[in-house]
């Protein structure tokens, strides 16, 4: 009776995104930050094909195609989906990422799928699901994230939109939690763009999907208020 083969070692036996040594992804994170996407493109391409086990390095090449400003923002989303799906398999599959990674990988799902919802006229329901999807668990482990919430309201006012129940409560509320956490001094280390306050006030008032929060009244309120330094 011929003898069985023995079963290859698993793919992350610490149970760890097998990454490579951090100064090994230096010059890759060095071009992403300089926004030289095509080159980051390559090198954590590169790396991801010589490090299979690494859940973190997909996620490099996911966000660097997500945010090259030479693709088309549809495009992008498109093209960098299906990696983050392979960063989240192998997340979930044994090989954990970080919590630096693993907030890079929720929230680049989260803007792809809102690339994808909007539409010439209106947006996807199922885009702006998936968009919450990732947010939610986005929210619950990392709790202190303004970017998170002021996300979640994008979605849930695109949602009012689409004539969904419930109004702009959710919207609104959402938004309020991102002004709050804000202000606080307890948050993520590893965000790579601190937004103050006043910054997430000016982007929505240009944000699209907050059309119909800047036409209800509690908005003013909300913002007078907040630059006020009143309480909530």
């Amino acid at each position: 009776m011929e003898a069985k083969a023995p079963a290859p070692p698993p793919l992350c036996p610490t149970g760890l995104s097998e990454d490579p040594p951090r100064a090994a992804q230096d010059e890759g994170i060095r071009a992403f930050e300089r926004q030289e996407y095509t080159q980051a493109q390559a090198f954590f391409g590169d790396l991801a094909h010589r490090y299979p086990g690494s859940a973190a390095a997909r996620v490099w090449l996911g966000d660097s195609v997500l945010f090259d400003k030479g693709r088309e923002d549809r495009a992008a989303a498109e093209a960098a989906r299906p990696i983050y799906a392979e960063a989240a398999r192998l997340h979930q599959a044994g090989c954990k990422l970080q919590r630096r990674p693993r907030y890079y990988l929720l929230m680049g799902q989260a803007y792809a799928a809102l690339r994808l919802a909007k539409l010439q006229s209106g947006y996807e329901p199922t885009e702006l699901d998936q968009a919450d999807q990732a947010l939610t668990a986005a929210a619950a482990e990392f709790p202190t994230s303004a970017e998170v919430p002021y996300n979640q309201a994008r979605v849930a006012c695109a949602r009012v939109q689409q004539g969904a129940p419930g109004g702009l409560g959710p919207c609104l509320t959402s938004f309020e939690r991102a002004l709050v956490l804000a202000q606080s001094l307890d948050r993520p280390r590893f965000l790579r763009t601190h937004r103050s306050t006043q910054d997430w006030i000016v982007r929505s008032r240009n944000q699209s999907e907050f059309g119909p929060l800047r036409s209800d009244p509690a908005y003013r309120t909300l913002i007078d208020r907040t630059l006020a330094g009143e309480p909530g």
